[in-house]
């Protein structure tokens, strides 16, 4: 009895060990499922509120609202216009402060105007990537051509300036019109209206070990 046990029970043994090793095949349609949900994300994402007949998003942050400059102030330098001056002055910002005057630019009828020798206005709050939405007009000036015309421009994190000007029917440098990374690249068409109207810019900046804009400027209906 002993040996016939031994004999049974070696027999279930190997059986197992010959079922492990066969190799199991998945029908094509299942192995299609088992890739598709591979590549499925499951994350708890935050629920923003889309904007409305023109408003921002609930998860924009405001930076002027037609009535006030409190998110703004002066900044303790008269910039020249030199990139590498501002890049050096650009650390003092995680120093402590470096403001000297709030930001005394004008508002009119919900507007805000450049007023000259009045100099720069920057964000109080530090931005890395970002998305901006801004409008802006260049008013009409017969007497204004080329760089002169309607010359403003918004920096980013002190180093990339992204062109305003009156671009319509005004002859400058391609690499220094609107919708130009200044200097650095050219937008891939011009697609501005004359001065006196309204214009659009929503950009996107994302700076990880390589830089990254996207400029989209969106003529309003």
């Amino acid at each position: 009895m002993r040996k016939i046990g031994l004999i049974i029970f070696l027999l279930f043994f190997m059986n197992e060990i010959i079922a492990q090793k066969k190799p199991m095949f998945l029908s094509e349609k299942k192995q299609r499922e088992m890739r598709a949900k591979a590549t499925e994300l499951y994350l708890d994402l935050d629920r923003v509120s889309p904007g409305e007949n023109g408003n921002p998003p609930s998860d924009a942050i405001i930076l002027f609202d037609g009535t006030s400059l409190d998110k703004w102030q002066k900044p303790f330098f008269k910039y020249s216009g030199s990139m590498l001056e501002y890049h050096e002055w650009l650390p003092s910002l995680k120093e402590g402060p470096y403001v000297t005057a709030p930001a005394d630019w004008k508002i009119e009828n919900g507007t805000l105007v450049v007023v000259p020798e009045k100099g720069h206005l920057v964000t109080k709050e530090l931005f890395g990537d970002v998305q901006l939405h801004i409008e802006w007009l260049a008013p009409k000036d017969e007497y204004k051509t080329g760089q002169d015309y309607g010359n403003s421009g918004i920096f980013f994190m002190g180093l990339y300036e992204i062109q305003i000007l009156n671009s319509y029917d005004n002859e400058t440098y391609n690499n220094g019109q609107a919708g130009a990374i200044y200097k650095q690249h050219f937008p891939l068409v011009n697609a501005t209206q004359t001065p006196g109207n309204w214009q659009r810019y929503d950009i996107i900046l994302v700076h990880l070990s390589f830089l990254k804009v996207v400029i989209y400027l969106i003529q309003p209906e």
